[in-house]
């Protein structure tokens, strides 16, 4: 039973996330949503691509040893990541790059429906950790209130003497 749910459950998530945004942004944004669901998963094919086809591998070892070397592990964690996914939709956000910002939503979406199933894949979802992406988020907003701001923060300092 668990075997077919899985097997059931990457078609389902890539619908899902075409559902749940509302009608008018499904119709201008549907490349961008599908795009966010499919992304995370890319790594996962092309490591199995050159695995089995490039390196004539088992598919055993495949999935029991090569797929958990960090090196693997950090590519896979990286677009599964929900905090940089996060900084994403900040990030296009802020420029106003609605698309981008669509896909981001996506990643999300998708990385939180992986959760419950992909307890033993060793997707790290949180990876990197939320105080590396929340010192990010602080440097990113000093450098754009900076870039914003009418005088130059080393006028600040002779503006107060």
């Amino acid at each position: 039973m668990t075997q077919h749910i899985y097997n059931e459950y990457p078609k389902s998530r890539y619908s899902l996330n075409l559902v749940i945004f509302n009608q008018q942004l499904r119709t201008q944004a549907s490349p961008a949503i599908v795009i966010g669901a499919v992304l995370p998963d890319i790594p996962i094919f092309v490591f199995y691509f050159l695995m089995k086809f490039v390196y004539h591998l088992p598919t055993r070892h495949i999935w029991s040893e090569v797929y958990y070397q960090p090196f693997w592990q950090a590519i896979v964690s990286t677009f599964h990541s929900i905090p940089l996914a996060l900084l994403g939709i900040l990030i296009a956000h802020v420029l106003s790059w609605q698309l981008i910002e669509v896909g981001f939503t996506s990643m999300v979406l998708h990385s939180l429906l992986d959760l419950p199933l992909d307890n033993n894949d060793a997707h790290r979802p949180f990876f990197p950790s939320v105080i590396t992406v929340l010192s990010a988020l602080f440097l990113i907003g000093t450098q754009i209130i900076m870039a914003r701001s009418r005088t130059r923060p080393f006028r600040w300092r002779s503006q107060l003497w």
